[in-house]
């Protein structure tokens, strides 16, 4: 199992969420509407992309030297998904 640090820092992109976090008209909570637009994303050592809810968007990225399959994540609600590139395009809408 990876220590947290390691799995952070092993993303592009890696989003901790806070859920108790409010500000007023929100209903609470970080790591929502992350907007991952034209990147080059290159050869991530546990994954490409880690969001914490769907409610972010990934458009128009390139995917180089990543891992076989599982290398895109959303972590909540539970289970949590490890999708390949198809299926994040096919599910979420993303890239």
């Amino acid at each position: 199992m990876h220590r947290e640090n390691d799995v952070i820092n092993g993303y592009a992109y890696y989003a901790k969420p806070v859920a108790f976090c409010l500000t007023p008209g929100d209903r609470g909570g970080t790591s929502r509407d992350a907007k991952l637009i034209n990147n080059l994303i290159y050869d991530c050592g546990v994954g490409a992309i880690c969001f914490p809810t769907k409610d972010n968007m990934a458009e128009g990225n390139a995917y180089v030297k990543q891992a076989k399959g599982g290398d895109l994540r959303i972590m909540y609600p539970a289970p949590e998904v490890c999708l390949d590139l198809k299926s994040w395009r096919e599910f979420y809408g993303f890239d």
